[in-house]
C-alpha cells in the first residue's frame, strides 16, 4: 500500500502537465522536451564532475589520483557544452520569436 501511494505521489506532477502538454503546438512541445533534456544532460554533466572531484578526494595520496583529475576535465567539458547548448538554443528561441 505504501508503495502504490509513494508512485501515486511521484506521478501526481505529470498527470498534472498532461493536458497542458496535449494543449500545446508541436513547435512548442519540442520546446518543453529539449529543456528536459537539457537539465537532463546538465544535471549529469554536474554528477560527473562531482564523481570526478570525489575520486580526487579519495585518492590524493596515491598515484591514481589522475584518474579522479581527467573524470574532472569530463565534467568541465560536459557542463560547458551544455551552457553552449542552452546558450545556442535561447538565441535560436530568440530569433524565431
Amino acid at each position: 500500500m505504501k508503495r502504490l501511494l509513494l508512485c501515486v505521489l511521484l506521478a501526481a506532477p505529470w498527470v498534472a502537465t498532461a493536458q497542458e502538454f496535449a494543449a500545446l503546438s508541436t513547435s512548442e512541445r519540442l520546446v518543453y522536451l529539449m529543456y528536459g533534456l537539457i537539465g537532463f544532460f546538465g544535471a549529469l554533466a554536474v554528477l560527473v564532475f562531482v564523481w570526478g572531484f570525489v575520486m580526487y578526494l579519495v585518492r590524493l595520496g596515491t598515484v591514481q589520483r589522475d584518474d579522479g583529475i581527467k573524470i574532472m576535465e569530463w565534467g568541465v567539458g560536459l557542463v560547458l557544452t551544455v551552457l553552449v547548448l542552452v546558450g545556442i538554443f535561447r538565441f535560436v528561441a530568440w530569433i524565431i520569436g
